[in-house]
């Protein structure tokens, strides 16, 4: 097929895309056929994404993208010192999965990946069917059990949100935790502004068990979902969460906060919410309430040297 070829084209080249000719080919034909499914490679497996899916550019051209999740895996199972259990809020395509899984092989247990788009988890059972430590949930994930929230729509390329037109049953992440019936180590969630409403719904989990987790901060998207900006520290810092690492979009350290400073979060969130010192400006965050080394998660030594970069 033209645009799985173009697709995979692209990505290999991506080192020319100031071109006007790379330029014309990704924006005019890869992203006009969005929803089509085209076969690429991704740490080591052909997998199924939709044409424009943006996870082989973007760990090709920003080396440290998504290294604070792997670094905060590496940890947790450094300092666990056993085979830890992940679950993944917002799983798409499977690519968080296969980055952890191809990069700490001897120190992953079981990965939970929960995604409610339709077309992303078809997407993802294909990918990981042949993964027995993979256990896939298709589900909407909520503050209230049994509430019924819009249904999870494509915003673009590389995820959804729950901004459709159809009322669908939520979840919560504690009674998807209490049905697998496993301990989870780590939480990471990227629901396009929905964090908030998703950790409010893992309080027993977050009491009980003291995963660790680490959650996309994207005021923009929390303001055009109509979510409370500082939500997620909100939930956070009432269940014993005190120490928060901040790293910018690229994966890049920022820096930390210690305790929930409301003043420190409202210029933060003023600087994404203008969006005039750079595009689209927002944070990933990891949150301990356990003996992590900070200096170490922030220096991401490991994953800067990871096998498998994409």
């Amino acid at each position: 097929m033209l645009v799985n070829t173009v697709y995979n084209f692209l990505i290999k080249t991506y080192k020319i895309r100031s071109l006007f000719l790379w330029q014309m080919l990704w924006k005019n034909f890869v992203l006009r056929n969005n929803q089509k499914e085209v076969i690429t490679t991704i740490h080591n497996h052909k997998i199924k994404v939709n044409a424009g899916y943006p996870y082989g550019l973007l760990s090709r051209i920003y080396p440290s993208f998504n290294n604070p999740i792997l670094e905060i895996a590496y940890l947790t199972a450094k300092k666990k010192n056993k085979r830890i259990n992940v679950i993944d809020v917002g799983a798409a395509t499977g690519d968080t999965f296969l980055l952890i899984n191809e990069n700490l092989k001897d120190k992953i247990g079981n990965i939970i990946c929960v995604e409610a788009e339709k077309q992303f988890y078809g997407i993802l059972k294909s990918n990981l069917v042949s993964f027995k430590n993979a256990i896939l949930v298709n589900s909407l994930l909520s503050n209230i059990s049994n509430q019924k929230e819009l249904n999870v729509i494509r915003t673009h390329s590389g995820s959804g949100s729950a901004l459709g037109n159809e009322l669908v049953l939520a979840k919560t992440l504690d009674e998807i935790v209490d049905e697998i019936g496993i301990s989870i180590d780590l939480i990471k969630i990227d629901v396009d502004g929905f964090d908030g409403k998703v950790l409010e719904g893992s309080s027993k989990t977050l009491l009980q068990q003291k995963p660790n987790v680490i959650f996309e901060w994207h005021p923009l998207l929390l303001k055009k979902a109509k979510n409370e900006i500082l939500a997620p520290f909100h939930q956070l810092f009432k269940n014993g969460y005190e120490n928060f690492t901040f790293f910018d979009k690229y994966g890049i350290f920022s820096h930390f906060m210690h305790g929930f400073d409301g003043n420190q979060l409202e210029l933060l969130s003023e600087v994404c919410l203008n969006n005039k010192f750079k595009d689209d400006w927002h944070y990933d965050v990891v949150a301990t309430c356990n003996d992590i080394n900070l200096v170490e998660l922030a220096e991401c030594i490991f994953s800067r040297q990871k096998p498998s970069p994409y």
